[in-house]
């Protein structure tokens, strides 16, 4: 009645080359999808410290804020692998300008985002002025 079948090995041979590439290949999307989990944080985070910068600059009598200090803040406990080697804040009358290293095991990441210190206020009083002298010598 029951009767025993030959089955051939060739299945396990080929799973045991299979299964390590997929776990490998597995792995590897785990880890690429958490650095760039990691750069669009610090992308983010770096955008929030521009505008902080560019807006604590534009108050006047007020005094300056420290990025440094706000961006570790806003970092802390968010990044999922990487770890902050340097953070660096260059202003100028300008720009502003952050610059961020994030390294752990052989991942690295650079960036660098610039913007600018805009004073709409000032362009308006200009534009006023223009507009007061074409009125006056028509």
């Amino acid at each position: 009645m029951w009767r025993q079948k030959n089955y051939k090995g060739s299945v396990t041979v080929e799973m045991s080359y299979i299964m390590p590439l997929i776990l490998f290949i597995l792995m590897s999307l785990i880890r690429v999808s958490f650095y760039f989990h990691d750069k669009i944080i610090l992308s983010g985070i770096m955008g929030e410290t521009l505008i902080t910068g560019a807006q604590y600059a534009r108050e006047e009598g007020r005094e300056p804020v420290d990025l440094q200090a706000f961006f570790k803040e806003r970092v802390h406990n968010k990044l999922a692998v990487l770890d902050v080697d340097e953070m660096e804040v260059l202003e100028d009358r300008k720009q502003i300008q952050v610059q961020v290293k994030a390294k752990k095991w052989n991942m690295q990441l650079h960036l660098n985002q610039k913007g600018n210190r805009i004073r709409p206020e000032e362009l308006l009083r200009k534009k006023r002025k223009m507009e007061i002298f074409t009125k006056k010598g028509k």
